[in-house]
């Protein structure tokens, strides 16, 4: 039997592990239902469908990754054709990105696996509970951010 301190038992390596779980199993259906992307290209898909048109330092600070990978990957989907960057029009110097026609058709298919794989991991759960984890996993989220922001509501530091 697991002790409370095992790390299995602990937040950070649960919560670690569960998105590790879920990332690899994401990619497996995604290539089964016939697509290419990678873990990282599938979520850029699924950032810009939600949110459009964003500054490609926004893209990175959404996705926690830093400017030059992500302008990699970018430069990966923009000539599959699934993504274009477009001046601002108030900073040319500014790029945003666009997610394409033939991009926004993925979408779909993604929130279908991502859904199966939802429903894996929250077998017969009824919907109240599944609002409960994901408001619960929210308020860790921004708690986190806030913490990365400066604007961390512990006292961990003052030890």
């Amino acid at each position: 039997m697991n002790s409370p301190l095992h790390p299995g038992n602990l937040f950070p390596f649960l919560i670690s592990n569960i998105t590790r779980m879920y990332s690899v199993e994401m990619d497996r259906l995604v290539r089964e239902a016939g697509m290419t992307l990678s873990h990282s290209q599938w979520r850029v898909i699924a950032h810009l469908y939600y949110q459009d048109g964003q500054f490609q330092s926004q893209l990175a600070e959404q996705m926690l990754m830093e400017k030059a990978p992500l302008g990699t990957l970018l430069d990966k989907l923009q000539a599959a054709n699934l993504l274009e960057r477009r001046p601002d029009p108030n900073d040319r110097r500014l790029k945003r990105v666009f997610i394409t026609p033939k991009g926004r058709e993925l979408f779909p298919v993604l929130e279908r696996e991502s859904t199966k794989l939802q429903e894996i991991g929250m077998p017969d759960w009824d919907p109240d509970k599944k609002a409960l984890l994901l408001e619960l996993l929210s308020e860790v989220r921004g708690n986190l951010i806030d913490h990365r922001e400066g604007k961390d509501k512990s006292n961990v530091d003052a030890a």
